[in-house]
């Protein structure tokens, strides 16, 4: 938590910080714009407090918590190199992340103690692409260079439910060539890939199971423990999966990626999905009652859970 604990500009008051502008402190400006002063008030301070024994510790520098330690980086100037440590309750500092990398946190596993880092240091820009940073995996015992580049972990990575799995989304060059392959991280093993084929697009994982959307535009199930790729139907460009723990959900389809199956709600649209399977949503009507562009539906709702079931599409079966 962040906190404004003294007076710290001996203005007599407790004031939050007001962030910086570009603007001057002129008083008379046109409409639209104002002005803000910048370090008239009080300084913040960063605390964290234990859930275990309530204890409120002061950690200066703090980057994240990360399960019962959290993470600093050294004290160093400003746009420099620095050094992630990870520290114990006991104030025990061990090497975490090396200025070499000089990493930012994008992803963390609490229960595994394990850090997804983007190296600032060694970012690499291909022909025609935008910049990508390498991308580590860092623990108490482990610092591993994963071998692939993002361009923006923290809006292309997608922790999938409660499972074992994180999915990096690669960036489409800006002028042909191939897309580079999207890619899953296993956690539990300490960062083993799973890359999907060339020219596929990854829309939603598990621990076991994948979706994606193969180059030739098919909807492919993969089995990640074995190695068996499933068609399933044709992909349709730019449909969008949401997923809800072991569940990923498209319209009326629902894929269970923990156990490998399909069901299919008799929903026409579905609005929320449950940790157990249960759909709430919108039942079949007639065109003349569809939603006009930009507007609601109404209802009436109701809700459903289909039986998971082997995928008997109009195109075959898997």
């Amino acid at each position: 938590m962040h906190a404004v604990v003294a007076d710290t500009n001996g203005d007599g008051i407790l004031g939050w910080p007001i962030p910086k502008t570009s603007l001057g402190h002129r008083r008379c400006r046109t409409s639209g714009s104002y002005s803000v002063h910048p370090g008239k008030t009080d300084t913040l301070v960063t605390r964290i407090v234990s859930l275990a024994t309530g204890r409120m510790t002061r950690v200066p520098r703090i980057e994240a918590a990360l399960g019962d330690r959290w993470i600093v980086r050294e004290e160093a100037p400003e746009k420099s190199p620095a050094a992630l440590f990870l520290v114990s309750a006991e104030g025990i500092a061990r090497p975490f992340v090396s200025a070499a990398c000089d990493g930012d946190l994008f992803y963390l596993d609490h229960g595994r103690k394990l850090a997804l880092v983007a190296c600032r240091n060694g970012a690499v820009r291909f022909s025609h692409e935008p910049e990508r940073t390498r991308v580590e995996l860092h623990g108490e015992d482990s610092h591993l260079p994963l071998g692939v580049y993002v361009q923006d972990p923290r809006f292309y990575t997608k922790k999938v439910g409660t499972g074992s799995v994180v999915l990096l989304w690669t960036v489409t060059p800006e002028e042909g060539g191939a897309d580079p392959p999207d890619v899953l991280v296993d956690m539990e093993h300490h960062g083993v890939l799973y890359p999907f084929p060339e020219g596929a697009r990854a829309l939603s994982a598990y621990d076991r199971y994948a979706l994606y959307a193969s180059a030739e535009k098919k909807l492919v199930l993969r089995d990640r423990s074995l190695g068996v790729h499933s068609v399933l139907r044709p992909y349709e460009h730019n449909v969008h999966f949401d997923q809800v723990e072991r569940f990923a959900y498209s319209g009326p389809e629902l894929f269970d990626l923990e156990r490998g199956v399909v069901g299919r709600m008799s929903l026409f649209y579905t609005m929320i999905l449950t940790t157990d399977g249960w759909g709430l949503g919108v039942p079949h009507t007639s065109e003349d009652k569809l939603p006009a562009r930009n507007e609601l539906w109404r209802g009436p709702l109701r809700w459903d859970k289909p039986k998971p079931e082997p995928y008997y599409g109009s195109r075959g079966l898997w």
